[in-house]
């Protein structure tokens, strides 16, 4: 076993190093995840606040606990709890590419997100 990782940099090189690891990270879900919070807390919204926005605007349950899992990007989640989400946070357009990589079991997949005012 090689030495313990000391800096950001060297965990994640041993991270990508590990089978899997960098496939979840860049996982739909995961970019999803990560673009939801940028967005949530480019607006100052905590959790149960966007929760509650999005129980009032849609009239449907939400709770903390679910954009909890969605932003840690559970692969659970439904397009329509993603459609539900992306509305109250104002990002209307959903713009997603995949590009083939020379390895034919690696995709890379960007998103890209518009957003109207909040």
């Amino acid at each position: 076993m090689s030495k313990k990782p000391k800096t950001y940099k060297e965990l994640t090189e041993f991270l990508d190093s590990i089978p899997g690891v960098k496939e979840h990270v860049d996982s739909f879900s995961k970019r999803m995840g990560r673009k939801i919070l940028k967005r949530r807390n480019q607006l100052g919204l905590t959790q149960k606040k966007l929760a509650d926005l999005v129980q009032k605007v849609t009239g449907k349950p939400m709770h903390q606990s679910t954009i909890s899992e969605i932003e840690g990007g559970s692969a659970g989640t439904s397009a329509d709890m993603y459609d539900r989400v992306l509305r109250v946070l104002g990002m209307t357009e959903l713009e997603i590419q995949f590009s083939e990589r020379l390895d034919a079991h690696d995709q890379d997949i960007e998103i890209h997100t518009s957003s109207i005012g909040f």
